[in-house]
């Protein structure tokens, strides 16, 4: 009679870790918890992406005295982030929806959960949760930008969690792109988003909470990768040194036919900015151009994985 109260549809649990044996018992908790209560069929995965801490070997210590869906524990060949770690547990996940969580840290009322998911059944593919008020100035620079430069059907910014389903997996791997940003991946698939924002129940440094990723140089990556930003910023400066070559030509004309010029001041003028205007065009060229290979050249899989361990 409980069983026919609980949800058909097959649900997966992607969770990434990385030093969290603090938190990784009470997650595995929480969540088992709300999957066993909701659905007839679950499996949770975890990702450990080289942990140096323990956080492995104390998730076991629980799950052996733990009664729960599917457990498997997929081991990173070394430290790859966030974003290829997920890539390899959405991978080996077969749930008709999937839950992808980038930290075990919770600051969220579980109920979020069940919404993401009543959502999902409203003809949303893509669903996911964003804390409140919780972008810092540099996350909300970075949004802005990539936002106004990138091509894509949604806006993305800070996210906790995502449900994808299985037909928005499935269109991404038809589009044959690598996720190296799932968000925009996700944002772009065509398919229909939704943002929940809930209110955080704990506030949290964020910085201490991502402090072994390089944020700086996979902003950068995907700003090269997702827009076009490098490309019109080149040209606009192309475009600025061809104005002030013009105005160059035309105030050396104005001076030599007044009698004012000075010698060899002329032509130092117009090669300077002629130079310039050059440099910067030729920039441009070379931008768009490995812009191009960049996008005809797409890794389809571009992460290692050491093992993969299943307990249920």
């Amino acid at each position: 009679m409980e069983n026919s109260n609980k949800e058909q549809n097959f649900v997966s649990l992607v969770a990434y870790v990385h030093n969290n044996k603090n938190l990784i018992k009470d997650f595995y908790e929480e969540m088992n918890g709300f999957l066993k209560s909701k659905f007839l069929n679950y499996e949770i995965i975890f990702v450990d992406d080289a942990s140096t801490d323990g956080s492995i070997d104390e998730l076991k210590s629980v799950v052996s005295t733990e009664n729960g869906g599917s457990l498997s524990i997929i081991t990173m060949s070394y430290f790859q982030g966030k974003e290829k770690s997920l890539n390899a547990g959405s991978d080996l996940a077969l749930g008709d929806f999937v839950y992808e969580f980038d930290s075990v840290f919770i600051n969220y009322k579980i109920d979020v959960l069940w919404q993401m998911y009543e959502a999902a059944l409203g003809n949303n593919d893509i669903v996911v949760a964003s804390e409140k008020n919780s972008e810092r100035f540099m996350s909300k620079m970075f949004y802005f930008v990539f936002n106004h430069f990138a091509n894509i059907q949604y806006e993305i910014g800070t996210e906790r969690m995502r449900l994808v389903s299985r037909r928005a997996i499935n269109r991404v791997k038809m589009l044959n792109e690598y996720s190296m940003y799932s968000k925009a991946t996700y944002a772009n698939s065509g398919l229909n988003r939704k943002t929940i924002s809930y209110e955080a129940t704990i506030h949290v440094n964020k910085k201490k909470l991502s402090r072994n990723q390089n944020r700086f140089s996979h902003a950068l990556n995907n700003l090269i990768l997702f827009t076009n930003f490098f490309y019109r910023f080149s040209l606009f400066l192309s475009i600025l040194m061809l104005l002030l070559t013009i105005f160059a030509v035309i105030y050396t004309l104005v001076l030599y036919l007044s009698g004012n010029a000075v010698t060899g001041w002329s032509t130092t003028m117009l090669y300077i900015s002629f130079g310039f205007f050059g440099i910067f065009l030729f920039f441009t060229i070379v931008i768009k151009y490995l812009d191009l290979l960049v996008r005809m050249n797409f890794s389809h899989q571009d992460y290692l994985v050491k093992d993969v361990d299943k307990f249920r």
